[in-house]
């Protein structure tokens, strides 16, 4: 909160208080790279379509990863994430019921045309989130991931992005399969919607004219309206929330 003493010649001070309120922006990005990796395939690269996770019980009993990586260059320094979510679109399973998927920071650099099980970068141990999809194809699935776009933001670690693996890799009897950014059907791409807010330059207030003159004013009577123009000539928004009087004698109307 601002305040502002306006002195009003022969009578008091009035005060204008006035709030700064933080800018909120949304921004939904979409991926700067991704792709799926299998460990029955090594050294191949999957920059397709799809995003696959899981573990499948087909020939092989082949493990699948997917990555995903954004640029964040549209949001400023500074900014302080208030949500950010990461939506994947369900284009087909392996298994009935659900398959919980963990989420987990990327260590290293990596390229979405290049990538391969054999030479995947490491991912942190820690899970971000989990969750679990089911079967229904069409659907979208979140997984809020706040706190990690805010520690990228910050700095605090590198924007590598993110690799989703089935919880029990060992154990798991199931995949699932979202769409990719290469999807040819652009509304059902994976997105990261984020919401941030970032500080405001203060208002600057310009008050025309700088004193207001009431001459002789009997007690308990009212003044003539008088016009007060209050201009904000900062970037910043301004709201007036109160304007009162520094003395108990006077009141404002």
């Amino acid at each position: 909160m601002r305040s502002l003493a306006l002195t009003l010649r022969g009578i008091v001070p009035l005060v204008l208080t006035c709030a700064v309120a933080p800018a909120q922006t949304t921004v939904t990005l979409s991926p700067s790279h991704d792709a799926y990796v299998n460990d029955s395939a090594l050294t191949d690269n999957f920059n397709n379509a799809f995003l696959v996770v899981g573990k499948s019980t087909q020939e092989f009993l082949p493990r699948y990863r997917s990555f995903l990586r954004f640029n964040l260059g549209s949001i400023p320094a500074g900014a302080v994430i208030t949500s950010a979510t990461l939506r994947l679109n369900l284009q087909a399973f392996e298994g009935s019921g659900t398959q919980a998927i963990e989420v987990h920071r990327v260590l290293a650099t990596w390229s979405a045309t290049t990538i391969t099980w054999k030479d995947q970068p490491a991912s942190d141990a820690a899970v971000e989130v989990s969750r679990s999809p089911g079967t229904s194809v069409g659907s979208w699935y979140n997984f809020p991931v706040t706190a990690l776009v805010q520690s990228w933001v910050d700095g605090t670690y590198p924007s590598y992005g993110v690799v989703l693996k089935a919880a029990s890799e060992t154990t798991a009897t199931k995949t699932r399969t979202f769409a990719s950014a290469n999807a040819s059907d652009t509304s059902i791409r994976p997105a990261m919607e984020v919401t941030y807010t970032t500080a405001t330059t203060a208002p600057e207030v310009q008050v025309t004219p700088a004193s207001l003159a009431f001459g002789n004013q009997a007690v308990g009577t009212t003044s003539a309206a008088q016009a007060l123009r209050v201009k904000n000539e900062g970037t910043g928004p301004l709201k007036v929330s109160s304007v009162s009087s520094s003395s108990a004698q006077f009141t404002v109307s």
